[in-house]
Parts: structure tokens; sequence; C-alpha cells
């Protein structure tokens, strides 16, 4: 009878501890699919970004005669290019931030499950050991 529960203890275990590595696997998987698809984002972005430094450049160099001589005062003149600023205030200032603050959260979230089901597989494998 008591062989019998110690054999019991130990498939209960030994499937515990296969379910755990698949777990494992899995989260290993999925945080290399959330760094593909944050620079996905962040590339997307960061194209944006220059996108617009482009067209207000273009658009600084075609009226740069006729505006004015000094290309400082037409890049200073806050009446150009509104919507290109704004955009690039928008990704400047919010959405490049926070779409690395969310996909490090994302990150971190899953190294912390990583973290403790290791140190549970460990318990686990010393339990085995001991039986």
């Amino acid at each position: 009878m008591m062989n019998q529960d110690k054999n019991e203890n130990l498939e209960i275990l030994l499937t515990e501890y296969r379910t755990l590595k698949d777990e494992e696997k899995s989260i290993f998987s999925f945080q290399f699919t959330i760094i593909g698809v944050w620079l996905t984002f962040l590339g997307v972005m960061i194209n944006s970004l220059f996108n617009q430094v482009k067209e207000i450049q273009t658009y600084v160099y075609s009226n740069y005669d006729i505006y004015s001589e000094n290309i400082n005062e037409i890049l200073s003149n806050y009446d150009i290019m509104p919507g290109s600023r704004d955009i690039m205030a928008l990704l400047i200032s919010i959405l490049i931030p926070g779409t690395c603050a969310l996909f490090g959260l994302l990150w971190l979230d899953l190294t912390t499950r990583f973290v403790k089901e290791a140190h549970y597989i460990f318990i686990i494998e010393h339990k085995i050991k001991a039986n």
C-alpha cells in the first residue's frame, strides 16, 4: 500500500513536471513573438517619424527662396506643415514610449512567470529525486 502511494505521488509529480516544462517552452516561444511584434511596431512608427521629417524638410527647401533667406526662420514657423508636426509630436511623446512600455511589461510578465515556473520545477525535481 505504501509503495503504491509512493508510485502515485511520483506519477503526479512527473505529470506536473512535464506540464510545467511544456509551459516554459511556450512562454519562451511567446517571448520571441513579442519581441518580433514590438520591433515591427517600433519600425513602423520610426519610419512614420522619418517620413514626417522628410516632408517638412522637402517643404522647407522648396520654400527656402520664397519666404526667407534664413532656414531657421522657416523651421521655427509653426504654421508650416502643422499636420506633420502634430504627428511627430504624437509619435515622439506618446506612441513610441507607450508601445515600448506595453511590450516591456508583457516581456517582464512572461519573464516573471518563467522564473516562478523554473523555481517550482526545481522543487519538483528534488521531490522526484527523493522518491
